[in-house]
């Protein structure tokens, strides 16, 4: 259900330095508390952000991305209006607002898919950030390209922990490790770091190079400070925990903005903590951790308040749910509406209807069988049988949309399967297939985009074994339909993603001992083909058989 459009409620949290304790109070139309004594502080910032928008540039359903933002949550226009709104509110009295993206801005759906670097550039051209970072995505079209985008942005892009080197071609792009911004004569450092993984679950050249995380944090934080910046934000892409990881190693920080971990915080469904996280250090003072989910569905909104000396004294913050009563920017707006015209006809090719409720969705898939997984995966059986192929797996992580409850057509095929994969025939043997299926649910808490969907395989797993060793059995299914123990010495052939073949995500296994028989179609263009196939006369889609991943922690 919707959030009324009076506003969701806002969670209020009241920090002397001399405490730790943290209160929250609801609200509906008004904020509710207390203040501390306005002589303890001396200035307000409040800062804007957004994560992980992954091109979703007419909002989310709770299917996935939408192309009509009328009656959608988020997009891009809300987005645009809310920050313009609040930054023309504070100029005319006076106060700071910073308005941050920390990453992933590309990919996702169908925009980008057809639009490209071209689309994003001029989709985030019109956005009224203050400075952003990049994200792994920003790399999925190689250095050349992403150069080109960062050159042709308004604002700046910061990465502290990228290092120049001329054979790369983004050491001709400004990618500075800070920027400072002057608020009437108060100065506001920010710092950048992009996500580091660039060259192992995305397309970075060989030649990018990232310095440590924490030592670029370090002394991009210390320059800042000797410079006499007493107010100093970091704006990532490196995930909620490594977030929190930053913020005890470096307390110059008073604020992390980030993203990719798609974390939803505060008093909202699937949360993963408190909005602000609060990390405490030895000498009183305090790091705020903040994120805003993905795909524009919330915006997060977090007032600071220092004293004298630049020390956090006061914040209240949340996430506000951009409902489709909130108003629109025009021209965004506009433009997204101009950006549909490349994909009518992809709207208008039917493919046939869905009846199935299974879970479904980019994260149910990465928590165990969903609609669109399992389906992809049969899909990619039936092309590989006559190849000898045994069984087909793919990540979680590469679904990016639920299949919509009746019509589908090839765009919403397209969402579910944005980055253009081909798949692949493939040799392996049993050893390397287990260690795929272990690395597929090594994150600490199990679920995450590297799961397996799977086809012709069914695994069971322990979730509180120690990683590596959370396997319980993985068998394949036989011609006559029973089930046979994965044997590390046996070979089998399997169909995956060129994506997962080539090492991505970590799946080094597969990358270095794999061997590629065939290279075939698209994965969007080889489900279409299957589902064609497979429909009923009255253009019913089948429906998949759970029980392939057995023991997940969240089904």
């Amino acid at each position: 259900m919707l959030a009324p459009c009076f506003g969701n409620a806002m969670s209020l949290a009241y920090v002397p330095l001399h405490s730790l304790r943290r209160a929250f109070v609801a609200a509906t139309c008004s904020l509710v508390g207390s203040f501390v004594s306005p002589a303890s502080f001396a200035w307000d910032l409040t800062i804007l952000h957004v994560n992980d928008v992954h091109s979703a540039a007419a909002g989310v359903n709770d299917r996935g991305p939408v192309y009509d933002d009328t009656n959608a949550v988020g997009g891009l226009a809300r987005v645009t209006a809310l920050v313009a709104d609040e930054k023309a509110k504070a100029k005319v009295q006076g106060k700071a607002v910073l308005a941050l993206d920390s990453g992933d801005f590309w990919q996702g759906t169908h925009f980008f898919r057809t639009g490209g670097m071209p689309w994003a550039r001029e989709a985030m051209r019109r956005m009224p950030w203050d400075a952003v970072t990049l994200g792994n995505h920003e790399f999925d079209l190689g250095c050349e390209t992403l150069a080109r985008y960062v050159k042709a942005l308004p604002f700046p892009v910061l990465a502290a922990n990228l290092e120049k080197n001329p054979a790369c071609p983004l050491s001709t792009a400004p990618l500075p490790a800070t920027v400072v911004k002057d608020f009437n004569g108060v100065k506001v450092g920010i710092i950048g770091l992009a996500n580091d993984e660039g060259k192992d679950i995305s397309e970075a050249c060989h030649e990018t190079n990232f310095a440590d995380r924490t030592t670029a944090l370090r002394r991009a934080a210390a320059k800042l400070e000797k410079a006499g910046v007493t107010h100093i934000i970091a704006v990532t892409h490196v995930g909620y925990e490594a977030d929190q990881a930053l913020a005890r190693a470096v307390p110059a920080i008073d604020v992390i903005v980030g993203g990719h971990t798609h974390s939803v915080l505060g008093n909202h469904p699937h949360s993963e903590g408190p909005y602000p996280t609060v990390i405490p250090h030895d000498d009183g003072s305090q790091t705020l951790v903040v994120q805003a989910g993905r795909s524009t569905r919330y915006l997060g909104r977090l007032s600071v308040s220092f004293d004298d000396a630049g020390r956090i004294v006061q914040f209240k913050g949340d996430l506000e749910e951009l409902v489709p009563c909130l108003r629109r920017d025009e021209p965004m707006h506009e433009f997204v509406v101009r950006s549909l015209e490349a994909i009518r006809a992809d709207q208008e090719r039917f493919v046939g209807v869905n009846t199935s409720t299974l879970p479904d969705g980019l994260d149910p898939c990465r928590e165990g069988d969903c609609l669109s997984g399992m389906t992809t995966a049969d899909a990619f059986l039936a092309w590989g049988r006559s190849r000898g192929a045994v069984a087909a797996i793919l990540n979680g992580g590469a679904i990016r949309a639920a299949m919509p409850i009746g019509p589908v057509t090839y765009a919403d095929l397209l969402d579910i399967h944005p980055f253009g994969n081909r798949i692949q025939l493939a040799e392996v043997s049993g050893a390397v297939l287990r260690e795929a299926l272990e690395h597929g649910i090594s994150e600490p808490d199990v679920i995450g985009p590297r799961v397996l969907q799977t086809a012709g395989l069914r695994y069971r797993l322990n979730p509180v074994a120690p990683v590596g060793q959370r396997i319980v059995s993985a068998e394949i299914r036989t011609k006559e339909g029973t089930w046979e123990s994965i044997l590390p010495e046996n070979l089998y052939r399997i169909v995956t993603i060129s994506y997962l073949l080539g090492g991505g995500d970590h799946f080094s296994m597969l990358g270095q001992h794999a061997k590629i028989q065939e290279t075939g179609p698209l994965e969007v263009d080889v489900l279409e083909a299957y589902l064609h196939e497979q429909k009923d006369r009255d253009d019913h889609l089948p429906t998949p058989v759970p029980g392939r991943i057995i023991g997940m922690p969240v089904r």
